[in-house]
Order: structure tokens, then C-alpha cells, then sequence
């Protein structure tokens, strides 16, 4: 479902003896049956063949799996900014607060959901993606599907569009992704 962006992404692992950590289908359906929360086929597609963690150098994206190296299952979902009282005084909608389903960030320290409520496509499900930018008192929906999200927010121009309000003209997609990885042993 992602060949083609594989071929354009510089994939980016820091050091030798490293592989990407891909979460497992059991992390994944443990997600989904604990929230009540199919998550999007494109979405599972994206983090079983590519794994997770930073596009274009801005965007971070989490994933359901634990790991020695970093726990995503506290940064995914209703453990982490679901039902968050201070998010709720900041934003307003308390409703959408305790629905959210975070699943990355920014850079910017921005958070970024899907709405359960908002059901964009049945089969193959996808919901809203909203974000809640750190800059303004307001939460705003992105786009429609993840694909969307992927390839015009992660690495086109819509995030400055829709949240920032003008585009930087210097500004240019930078085709990379800095996936969560872990150490593999050393081979003799």
C-alpha cells in the first residue's frame, strides 16, 4: 500500500547494527480491543511495512507497541491526552477531548487525532484528523484520511494551510523518515 512512497523516502537509521521496530499485529489489535477503536487499514498498513517515528522532520507519528527503547503505547490513544483536564480548559471541547485518539505531533509540540465520531469511510475505515495546535485556543480538523494526512500534510503543504494560515516560500518537502528503531546483535 506504501511501495511508492518507500521508493521516495531516505530512510534514515542512525547507526549500523539497527533495524526498524515494527509493531507486531498483537500490539495493534490489543490497541483496538482496549479502545473500542478499529484503527485505519492505511494506518496499520504505514506502521507494519514502514514502522513509525518522524516524516519531513516535523511530523512525529506514534505507534501501538511497546518496546525497551521507548514506550508508545503511553504516547497513543486514551493513555495519553484523552480525557486531559488541562487540554479541556485550553480547547473548550471537552466532548472531543474525551473521544480523541492521539496519534502523533510536531515539532511544534502540537497534538495530533482521529475523531471515532467522524467517520470519513466505512471500508476501508478512516476517520478525521484533527490537530490540536499548541499556538491557538482552537482545535482544528486537517483532513480526511491518513493517506491525506501522509502525503498532503506530512509532506505536502496543507498543515500550513489549515493551522499556520500562510506558506513559507522558502520552505521545501525534505523526503525523510527517521523511523524508532532498536539495536540487532552484532553479527560475527
Amino acid at each position: 500500500m506504501w511501495e511508492s512512497l518507500a521508493k521516495k523516502l531516505d530512510i534514515q537509521l542512525p547507526v549500523v547494527n539497527t533495524e526498524v521496530l515494527i509493531p507486531s499485529m498483537a500490539d495493534i489489535e490489543e490497541f483496538e480491543s482496549k479502545n473500542d477503536f478499529p484503527l485505519p487499514d492505511s494506518y496499520k498498513a504505514f506502521i507494519t511495512e514502514l514502522g513509525y517515528g518522524t516524516l519531513n522532520s516535523f511530523f512525529d507519528l506514534h505507534a501501538p507497541v511497546k518496546s525497551r527503547a521507548k514506550d508508545f503505547t503511553s504516547m497513543f490513544g486514551k493513555d495519553q491526552a484523552r480525557g486531559n483536564q488541562l487540554l479541556k480548559d485550553i480547547y473548550g471541547d471537552e466532548a472531543f477531548i474525551d473521544r480523541m485518539i492521539p496519534f502523533g505531533g510536531t515539532a511544534g509540540a502540537d497534538t495530533i487525532a482521529w475523531d471515532p465520531l467522524d467517520v470519513t469511510r466505512k471500508k476501508p475505515r478512516d476517520y478525521g484528523i484533527y490537530v490540536l495546535p499548541r499556538s491557538a485556543r482552537k482545535i482544528v480538523k486537517l483532513t480526511t484520511t491518513f493517506r491525506k494526512f501522509v502525503m498532503n500534510t506530512c509532506f505536502g503543504r496543507d498543515f500550513e494551510d489549515v493551522v499556520v494560515g500562510y506558506r513559507d516560500p522558502d520552505w521545501e518537502t525534505e523526503w525523510v523518515f527517521e523511523p524508532v528503531w532498536k539495536r540487532t546483535p552484532r553479527r560475527k
